[in-house]
Parts: structure tokens; C-alpha cells; sequence
């Protein structure tokens, strides 16, 4: 069988890897985001302070 003979496999393996770059992406933003507010350091000094 060649591979990618079958559209319905190449079709999920494609949804499988734009799923995984967009989680990506998604984590590195909410990280970059997280960083710029100074979030982290809030929560941190909440949670000394608790």
C-alpha cells in the first residue's frame, strides 16, 4: 500500500497536526502573556501571603 494513499488518513494526520501546533501556540502565547501582565508574580506573592 502507498502511504498516503488513503485520504481519510492523510486527512486526520493533518487535524492531529494542526491541533498540535495550535496547542502550541496557544501555550507560548498564554506563557508571553502571563509574563508581560507580571501574573506569575501576583500569584506567587498571593500565595506567600496566604
Amino acid at each position: 500500500m502507498i502511504p498516503g494513499s488513503n485520504p481519510l488518513q492523510c486527512q486526520w494526520d493533518f487535524i492531529l497536526t494542526v491541533a498540535a501546533l495550535s496547542l502550541t501556540l496557544l501555550q507560548l502565547g498564554t506563557r508571553e502573556t502571563l509574563e508581560r501582565k507580571g501574573s506569575q508574580r501576583d500569584l506567587d506573592h498571593i500565595i506567600y501571603h496566604v
